[in-house]
């Protein structure tokens, strides 16, 4: 009796050292979200992952709500939800990657890949990332005050404005190619033009 117990042990141990250090069927190794994106331009995202069994779906979301999932198991795998700031690209997506056009800063959020492997288990894994969309000036500063021409001591009075910028642009003044003293430079309160629709969040 004491030997049969002694092999059960020996064959219970032997089993758990063949076990690998993670069972996990089913592992998201990584998501790309661009950290920024330029208004008016496009942004691919990326979810790579390893399975051991058949994939069920892949979904991504965008604030929690989602905007596309891929079925490998259907004859058009891949469906797109209406999401404010969110155009998919179909011909530029699969089940590894998104591609989002025309991006603005509605687009701005956090996006996020789940992937769940099939029945029964379902097992399910998920990574996300933020993208923040900026707004880059149409037109270069606009300097106003100058006068044509003036005379040493003169005060000099100008002033320098770039519209339309998200977030805010930084401005610096330059005389010949010298920057010039924080001290000489007055800096006023930022004009906020945005919409609520268009806040960061």
């Amino acid at each position: 009796m004491a030997d049969g117990w002694l092999m059960w042990l020996l064959v219970f141990k032997m089993a758990a050292l063949c076990l690998p250090e993670s069972s996990s069927p089913l592992v998201i190794s990584s998501v790309t979200v661009p950290p920024y994106g330029v208004s008016g331009g496009h942004v691919v995202l990326s979810c790579n992952f390893r399975s051991d069994s058949p994939v069920y779906s892949v979904r991504w979301y965008k604030n929690g709500k989602e905007f596309f999932s891929f079925l490998p198991g259907k004859a058009s795998p891949i469906s797109v939800h209406d999401t404010p700031g969110v155009l998919v690209d179909i011909t530029g997506s699969s089940a590894t990657k998104v591609t989002l056009l025309s991006i603005s800063t509605t687009s701005t959020g956090r996006y996020r890949c789940e992937v769940s492997g099939e029945a029964p288990m379902f097992t399910t894994d998920t990574k996300y990332g933020d993208l923040l969309v900026v707004v880059g000036p149409a037109k270069g500063p606009i300097i106003s005050g100058a006068q044509e021409s003036y005379r040493i001591g003169d005060k000099l009075l100008m002033n320098c404005t770039l519209e339309k910028t998200k977030p805010a642009a930084n401005m610096s003044w330059y005389i010949n190619n010298h920057k010039v003293h924080t001290r000489h430079v007055k800096q006023f309160p930022i004009l906020n033009m945005t919409s609520m629709e268009d806040l960061l969040h």
